[in-house]
């Protein structure tokens, strides 16, 4: 056989000429499958959502952050509370590729999150489609429209303040986006597995989207996209590395790709004192109170059971204990390491490289999960592991792409296999359709407190003045505490207003040095907790919930 530098065992249904129909219809059902209930979402997001929404605290950042990245000055990702921030930008400036069609708006986050989920799952689907065939691109529509139904959930024990009401599967919040995309890191990593050089490529850039956008998969990532390369090389072993010219393109593109999205990071590295790659390697080489194993193992255990619970048994609770549902639980972690190793094992005795290296790349996951759930400082809160839900999907389809035994290998045998994979995927695209069709509108994710606080100091300071915002204990009278939700929340809308928010250096992790407090400052909004005495205080404008609202001239 011809080696085209892609593949060492291209699919049957590859070395001819022609399609057989039957292939091209179960390719047709799965793609359909997938685009369906994400067309939907997306159509969803655009109705419901109004042109502007004032949105709290993460989503807030992110959307203030994005309106940087289209002026080409983000350089890192989201804020930690730790003081440092996410790797890079990159899922800023792919944000912005519909905040510049749709205009900087709340809007155009929900339509970037829903693309980034579906271009994901379609990339899967082709994947599995060019290494192993449409019956089992079919079997992967349809895991991906079971893990797409579970996203779908939004009621209360599925959230949690940052994602809106809208659940995780549209939601632009970082945890969440990176669900799809690791499952296409952990696909690539087998077809690089089956010899492909320009997929291991992809497992890179994808990979470094993922790190970049939540900096807990690092673990996975790295250790996943490492196996990638190892089982690249021994497949590429004693072969040619020869290769058309248009695969020699892609990989070279796929190759400039990487480099370019670590140059921002790297130049804020030279740039900052101390540059954010250096404060993250002191604060994971410093010594922190983490999760015992035992604490780390039912974390891990906790994140795996969302690929057959859905997301509310963790998202509502703070993990590290036994988890909810422990069986079932337990039952999804030993059978997914258990599918993994069956594929590995079979996979190479079989010489199906594709299926073993999605089985490898899955019990690598596995371990990465539980070293990242290790090394969590603090709460171990769900969402921190919500993404661990993919690496189960990722051992059963390796299981499916095993060659069917023997027994099973008739021509009977085959059109019942063939009826039940296309009626399940099937099943699956329903539910996740019916589960798109009950998410609640876009504009359920607005905070009516940021927009009053919005209207109070817009009323107050004259347009594009440069203001610096000032927290005093905002918030229930019964904590004094600041409200952060609110806080961010009317900074992101007073800098899309055209005004200048300026912080304290207390907040700079956060919004970066651009939005610290200089010389130039007009006027200072104070937040506090309002109390009867609060009107008697210089200038005083107003209350909204438990805030008062005082601003005065610098």
């Amino acid at each position: 056989m011809e080696d085209d530098g892609l593949t060492l065992r291209p699919p049957s249904h590859r070395r001819g000429r022609h399609r057989p129909p039957i292939e091209s219809r179960l390719t047709l059902l799965a793609v359909l499958i997938v685009v369906i209930p994400w067309l939907v979402a997306l159509i969803h997001v655009v109705l419901t959502a109004p042109s502007s929404i004032a949105l709290p605290d993460d989503l807030a950042l992110i959307e203030l952050h994005t309106r940087r990245a289209m002026h080409l000055s983000q350089q890192l990702g989201v804020f930690d509370h730790y003081g440092w921030s996410h790797p890079g930008p990159t899922y800023f400036y792919l944000q912005a590729l519909p905040g510049w069609l749709l205009g900087s708006s709340a809007r155009a986050l929900f339509v970037g999150a829903a693309l980034i989920g579906a271009l994901s799952s379609l990339a899967i689907v082709w994947v599995v489609e060019r290494r192993a065939g449409a019956l089992r691109a079919l079997v992967a529509s349809g895991g991906l429209a079971w893990l797409g139904f579970l996203l779908t959930a939004h009621g209360p024990a599925a959230l949690t303040y940052s994602e809106g009401r809208l659940g995780a599967l549209v939601s632009p919040w970082n945890p969440m986006v990176v669900i799809i995309p690791l499952l296409l890191v952990l696909v690539l990593v087998a077809a690089a597995w089956d010899g492909s050089g320009c997929s291991a490529l992809a497992a890179v850039l994808v990979g470094s989207f993922v790190v970049q956008t939540d900096i807990s998969t690092t673990p996975v990532v790295g250790l996943v996209v490492a196996c990638g390369i190892v089982g690249w090389v021994l497949a590429r072993r004693g072969h040619p590395l020869e290769a058309s010219a248009r695969r020699r393109w892609l990989g070279a593109a796929t190759a400039v790709g990487i480099v370019v999205v670590w140059i921002p990071p790297l130049i804020e590295e030279a740039t900052g004192h101390p540059g954010n790659m250096t404060l993250l390697w002191r604060f994971f080489t410093t010594p922190h109170a983490s999760l015992s194993f035992t604490e780390s193992l039912h974390t891990a255990v906790a994140g795996l059971a969302v690929a057959t619970v859905g997301p509310g048994e963790i998202m509502s609770s703070i993990l590290g204990g036994p988890p909810h549902h422990g069986l079932l639980a337990v039952v999804t972690a030993i059978g997914s390491l258990a599918a993994g190793v069956c594929s590995l094992v079979l996979g190479l005795r079989a010489r199906r490289r594709f299926a073993a290296g999605l089985g490898a790349a899955s019990v690598v996951g596995l371990g990465g999960l539980v070293l990242g759930a290790s090394h969590i400082v603090g709460f171990a809160f769900g969402y921190l592991v919500i993404w661990a839900c993919v690496l189960p999907v990722a051992a059963a389809l390796s299981v499916l792409l095993l060659e069917a035994p023997a027994g099973l290998r008739s021509t009977q045998a085959r059109r019942v296999g063939r009826f039940v994979v296309v009626g399940l995927a099937s099943l699956a695209g329903v539910m996740m359709l019916v589960g798109v069709l009950t998410l609640p509108p876009v504009s359920a994710t607005a905070d009516p407190q940021v927009a009053a606080l919005t209207r109070v100091v817009v009323g107050s300071v004259p347009a594009g003045s440069v203001v610096e915002i000032e927290d005093a204990g905002a918030g229930s009278s019964a904590t004094q505490l600041l409200d952060v939700e609110r806080f961010f929340g009317l900074i992101n809308q007073l800098d899309k207003a055209g005004y200048q928010p300026k912080v304290n250096s207390f907040w700079q992790s956060q919004l970066g040095p651009s939005y610290v407090a200089g010389t130039g400052v007009r006027h200072v909004v104070t937040l506090s907790t309002w109390t009867a005495a609060s009107e008697s205080h210089a200038g005083y404008v107003g209350r909204v919930g438990d805030m008062a609202v005082m601003i005065t001239p610098r």
